[in-house]
């Protein structure tokens, strides 16, 4: 498959989209993150990583890059907390 760009129908909002394919190690390894940056060339300043689990928040954390949690996924918001950035 490979590193995917998207473009919303308005042309707001870009995304890359890297997945198990595009990278030797999973998560939380910073590899994808960091490919999608490199992919997308912006900085790490400027990325939000969004995720719904520990492991997200940890890949975010490996990458330094800020990371926003999504409480509907595996973890519950009191485990978010528990992480320290």
């Amino acid at each position: 498959h490979g590193v995917t760009e998207v473009k919303n129908i308005n042309q707001l909002s870009t995304y890359i989209i890297v997945g198990g394919e595009d990278v030797k190690e999973p998560k939380p390894s910073p590899e994808g993150v960091l490919l999608a940056i490199k992919e997308f060339g912006c900085n790490k300043e400027e990325v939000l990583y969004i995720g719904d689990s520990i492991v997200d928040a940890e890949t975010a954390q490996s990458a330094q890059v800020d990371f926003a949690g999504v409480y509907m996924g595996l973890q519950p918001e009191k485990n978010f907390r528990l992480i320290r950035t």
